[in-house]
């Protein structure tokens, strides 16, 4: 038989992947030598990315694998984990799941 839960509620960080973000990123040019590239993202300099040049797309090394990271999305710091991880939420998901910590 199936029971109610509720989550329990967390604080947790995170910030949004904005468009100044992506162009920053465009905006060290291409290198045809490397793609992708290893690139540190100002928010969260401990963190496992790559900018693809072709794509133009974003990628964040996560617990699970690798993942897209998109304009919008928003990345969050994994709360339960001593060795920092990171994981992309879609802004959707992000504004039905989470509240701002005033």
């Amino acid at each position: 038989m199936f029971k109610k839960f509720r989550k329990k509620p967390i604080e947790i960080v995170a910030f949004q992947f904005t468009k100044e973000m992506r162009k920053d990123l465009i905006s060290l040019g291409k290198n045809p030598n490397e793609n992708p590239i290893d690139v540190k993202i100002p928010n969260i300099p401990d963190a496992d990315t790559q900018w693809n040049w072709h794509t133009g797309q974003l990628y964040i090394q996560t617990s699970e694998g690798q993942m897209d990271v998109n304009v919008g999305d928003w990345i969050v710091k994994e709360p339960f984990d001593k060795v920092r991880k990171y994981y992309p939420v879609k802004n959707e998901i992000f504004i039905q799941t989470y509240d701002a910590v005033l």
